[in-house]
């Protein structure tokens, strides 16, 4: 399994036609938190999975996404191959990847 990144947002709002600047919000953490700034395109045909959960004043927006195999963020944001053994990836930057 790879790496499994996540970002949320909230919307004030049930309804789902207000939605749209909270899943923007969250794709746009997504891939900065996955990859690096110009790599937006290799979101391209990958499946993330979408969860919205009810709040008090509206929803929050949850997106995921599972990196392949041996593709990790390196400290620098560029997408490099791993070896496969967990203990040689090294630590995405502080803030900039959350895990589940």
């Amino acid at each position: 399994m790879g790496k499994q990144y996540r970002a949320t947002a909230e919307a004030n709002s049930r309804n789902p036609q207000d939605w749209g600047r909270a899943m923007a919000w969250a794709m746009s953490d997504l891939s900065t938190q996955a990859l690096a700034d110009d790599s937006h395109e290799r979101l391209f045909g990958e499946d993330l999975v979408l969860r919205v959960s009810p709040t008090d004043e509206g929803v929050e927006i949850a997106l995921s996404w599972e990196a392949p195999d041996g593709v990790e963020r390196s400290d620098t944001g560029a997408i490099v191959m791993g070896t496969g053994h967990d203990d040689d990836v090294a630590d995405p930057e502080e803030g900039a990847a959350h895990p589940t």
